[in-house]
């Protein structure tokens, strides 16, 4: 059967950030450290690298427009970094209050270390019976893991749940974290919104 339809599709896209953002490597600001417990309250962190966050922000519009067709203004809302140390890894979980999130992995990492970013299926009860194809694909996986390397830019639905893989490298690991908000009008009817409140913070 060719005609296959990839239904309500869950979109994770990922890209290489070419630019130079090594100023990231000098922030010394952690948002959470062992992603359990909030060492620091810097959620805006790109609001200090404005270059960066046009960077990243520029990337993720030119994948709604050519990839999903929306054509609304975006912002990124929030923005933080985290640091690994050996043994760490975060518990499931996904981004309230956000349309889309990001990871940028601007840092220097090791194949074996670990700490992969693995997402779940959102299909709960999917599949009714447990069966295990003789290939993994995009189309009956239940999970999806990704490997940090450099420049790697990973962008994905907010509601998906996710979590980081146990980290056993030697060094600390960085990586930035970032939401995404549709700004101004969006919708129609009896579902329209205008967000042009939120559009002095952005």
């Amino acid at each position: 059967m060719d005609n296959i339809i990839p239904a309500f599709s869950s979109v994770i896209a990922t890209d290489t950030i070419w630019e130079n953002t090594n100023v990231l490597k000098k922030e010394k600001n952690f948002a959470y450290n062992n992603l359990q417990n909030n060492s620091g309250k810097n959620f805006k962190i790109l609001e200090k690298y404005p270059k960066v966050k046009n960077i990243l922000l520029n990337k993720f519009k030119k994948f709604s427009k050519e990839k999903l067709n929306y054509t609304e203004n975006f912002a990124i809302s929030t923005s933080w970094i985290t640091i690994l140390e050996k043994g760490d890894q975060s518990q499931q979980h996904c981004h309230k209050n956000s349309f889309y999130s990001g990871v940028y992995y601007f840092d220097e990492y090791e194949q074996g270390e670990g700490g992969k970013l693995e997402f779940q299926t959102p299909l709960i009860n999917f599949p009714d019976f447990y069966l295990i194809p003789e290939k993994w694909n995009s189309l009956n996986t239940r999970v999806i893991e990704i490997t940090p390397v450099k420049n790697l830019l990973v962008l994905f639905p907010s509601y998906l749940l996710h979590r980081v893989l146990p980290y056993h490298g030697t060094s600390l690991r960085k990586s930035l974290a970032f939401n995404i908000i549709p700004i101004g009008d969006h919708g129609e009817n009896d579902s329209f919104s205008n967000n042009q409140l939120f559009t002095k913070y952005f």
